[in-house]
This record gives structure tokens, sequence and C-alpha cells, in this order.
């Protein structure tokens, strides 16, 4: 070996490598910004990672693990693009040169390639509305399992975001992408009941499948996902968890209802405590009293009793008195006055008008006008002389008293007990 290759061999360059504090990562840069890697380098990649190259926001060529040179055959899309096996043309003097790019400028990312667990995701906050509850939002955050399946399609689901992936925000990215696509989903979810949205099992398993579908294209398997919490805001989570108390405390309610029950089987009864407690002996101050006592409450009780029977009198003679109002017959239709008029006309003269029988309930308080026949002018005969005298008829608003003064027959006023009127009209049958 020559002193040349010694020194070259000496300062030869170290393989690109991903650093060890990187291995928990899921996606790792080589540096922070656009790298110039030069051909014939070395690239070492750990086993469950690969290594990819980026240029011109397009995912090219892929490393598995293992060491590898970085040349133009081992880079063909990236040689492709980048135009690596065409060279320039230089002119000098005397001849002409064939320049061959020896170096390209890219992005060269680590992926880890192993399942990656716990990977934190938060949903924004959506709308829903329940016929029962209304108009609502809901707000979730979890965790998810995520295995690189396809690192170029994985690679593409970032560069249509960014086109540079710093260190350590390749998990915070791929968290916020999950996390908008978990409350696309949530809000195209047939969901509408809050309580839905609180089984977590139910959610979880519904996301899994979402999700699945969507990432599936961009080389990602989702393997588990994980609801810790979910948050329903306003007024319906107060009314969904006086909901869930009331229902605790219904079951918690039983049981000790029927534990109370069994306990108070099993203790003996007021009676037998008092029995079996010791008497104790008062003063005679304390007796005196204590019959005083006595005495007023049993007044107070006697007054009581009696109140409610007077109550019972009352009430029993109001039931009467219901009773009687409808058991009472019903009224029949009166007479017009017209008619009663020609019933009073068509009477004889002798009859009585009882005006109480022509009256109606509804009359008593109204006069009626009653046109009484004119007092006519009769000859009788006293004693053996004719005696000309005026016989006025009875008015049916005379007092009772008069009315035992009267006629029995026609109503007139009788002298000493002889019905003048009556009188006459017998003559003149006997005339006739």
């Amino acid at each position: 070996m020559g002193f040349k290759s010694f020194f070259s061999n000496l300062f030869k360059r170290k393989p690109i490598s991903l650093p060890e504090k990187r291995k928990n990562a899921l996606i790792h840069p080589m540096s922070s910004s656009v790298s110039t890697i030069k051909l014939g380098e070395k690239l070492r990649v750990d086993e469950g990672w690969c290594a990819l190259v980026v240029a011109k926001d397009r995912p090219l060529d892929v490393f598995p693990s293992g060491e590898h040179e970085l040349c133009v055959a081992m880079l063909p899309k990236t040689s492709a693009l980048l135009k690596l096996t065409k060279g320039k043309i230089k002119k000098s003097k005397d001849k002409v040169d064939v320049i061959v790019p020896d170096r390209f400028k890219c992005d060269l990312y680590y992926i880890n390639l192993e399942p990656f667990k716990n990977l934190s995701w938060r949903s924004g906050a959506f709308g829903a509305r329940s016929k029962r509850y209304g108009l609502y939002r809901v707000k979730m955050m979890g965790t998810v399992d995520i295995q690189v399946t396809k690192p170029a399609d994985f690679m593409k689901l970032f560069l249509y975001e960014w086109s540079h992936i710093p260190a350590g925000k390749g998990e915070k990215y791929l968290s916020e992408l999950i996390g908008e696509e978990c409350n696309l989903r949530l809000l195209k979810s047939d969901y509408s009941n809050p309580n839905d949205f609180l089984d977590t099992d139910k959610i979880s398993k519904y996301l899994l499948e979402e999700l699945n579908k969507n990432f599936a294209r961009y080389g990602i398997n989702i393997d588990a996902v994980k609801v810790v919490d979910v948050s329903v805001s306003g007024k319906v989570a107060n009314q969904i968890k006086q909901e869930q108390e009331s229902e605790a405390k219904g079951d918690t309610g039983l049981v000790e209802e029927v534990q109370r029950t069994i306990d108070e089987s099993e203790s003996p009864s007021e009676s037998e405590k008092i029995d079996t407690e010791p008497q104790l002996e008062l003063p005679d101050e304390y007796s005196k009293y204590n019959a005083d006592i006595d005495e007023l409450t049993q007044q107070h009780r006697a007054n009581m009793k009696e109140q409610e029977q007077k109550s019972l009198d009352v009430g029993t003679l109001e039931e009467v008195a219901h009773e009687q109002q409808q058991n009472k017959p019903k009224k029949t239709k009166s007479k017009s006055k017209k008619d009663k008029k020609l019933d009073i006309d068509n009477k004889d003269k002798a009859t009585e008008i009882d005006i109480e029988a022509l009256l109606d309930e509804k009359d008593k308080d109204r006069s009626i006008d009653i046109e009484l026949p004119e007092p006519e002018r009769v000859n009788v005969t006293v004693g053996g002389s004719k005696v000309d005298i005026s016989v006025e008829k009875s008015s049916p608003e005379e007092d009772l008293q008069e009315r035992s003064q009267k006629c029995p027959v026609c109503g007139s006023k009788l002298l000493d007990g002889v019905c003048l009127n009556c009188e006459a009209e017998k003559q003149k049958k006997d005339k006739k």
C-alpha cells in the first residue's frame, strides 16, 4: 500500500447512518435541510428500518436494512430524475472534456418499519344533533398502533403538506393527519346520540375500520385504535351526568331497601325494646307534671272528636240535601197566561181559584193580571121584602183568613153564614 492510499483511507468519510438517540422515532431526516451526497458514499441502514431518497418533492429510491453504496447503479430513479448519467461538455483551447456529475442534492430519510404503538391523536370539536338532546359538540382523543408497509407511499402522505420534515416532527405531523381523518369520519357517521359517542369500544371499532380504508393507500396499516377520552360540551354533558347518577342511585337504593327490610325483620320490635329497657324512677314533681299533660291531652282529644262529629253531621246533611235535589221530580211545562185565563173563565163562579197552583216556579215572583167578572146587581128577598144589592166576586190575592169567611161554592162573603150570591142563583133557578 502506497503512502497516498494510506492517507486516503485514513481520512475516508464515515458511512451515513441513523443516530443512536433517534432509534425510537418513526421517521428521521439525515440533515436539517437539503443534503449534498457525493456519489460513492456508503449508507448504513439498521434492522427494522429503511432509507428513502427524496428529490424535488418526490420519493425515489428505497434502501432496505444493510450497507449500501450510493452510486448511479443503486440510484436508478434518482439518476433518471436528476440526470446523473448525462455529463456536460467543457471545451478548452486544445481539447474537449465531458464532465459527469459526482454529487447530487436530496433529502435522505430513515423510516421505521417496526410496529409503532401508542401514537396519540386528537380530533377537533365537531357538532352533532340528537332528537332528545338537541345540538351539541364532541371532542375525542386517543391512541393508534400503526406499521409502515410501503415507505414511498408513506412519504407521499407528508409531502402533500410539508416539503421537509424536521427531526422529531414526523410523529406530530402524522398525529395531526390521523386526528383530522377521525374528525371527518365521525362527522360522516350515522351516530347522533351522545351516548353512542361516549361508548368508547364502539367508536374505537368504527374508527379502526374507517382509518384502514383511507390510510391503506398510503402504505400504513392501522393495527389498533383506542379512544381514551370523550368530552361532550354544553348542557348535554350535565344532563347525561344527571341521568347516569340517577340510574346509579336507583340501583343502590334498591339494594339498600332490601338490606333494610332484612335488618328490620331480624331486629326486635319497638315494644320488645321498651319492655327490655330498665324503668327509671322519677320524682313526684315530674309525675305530677306528666299527669297534668295527660289531662290536657285527653281534653284536647275530646274537643277534636266533638268537632269531627259536627263536621260529619254537617256533611251528612249536605249529602241528604244533595240526594233530595237529585230525586226531585222534573218540572212540568206550565200553561201560558192565555190558557190560565181561559181556565179561570170556564170555571164555575162558585169555584175557588188557587193562585199557587196556576203559577210555576219561574212565575212565583211575578204578579199575574187576571180579569175577574164585574160585580152584578141582584134582587134578593130577605124576610119577604126585596133588597137590591151589589155582589162582588172575590179576588185571588185575598188573605187566607178572609178565605175562611167566604162561600166555599162561589167565593163570596158570607153574611151571617149565608151566601147571598148562592141564594140569588137558587131563586133564579126556582123561578125558571
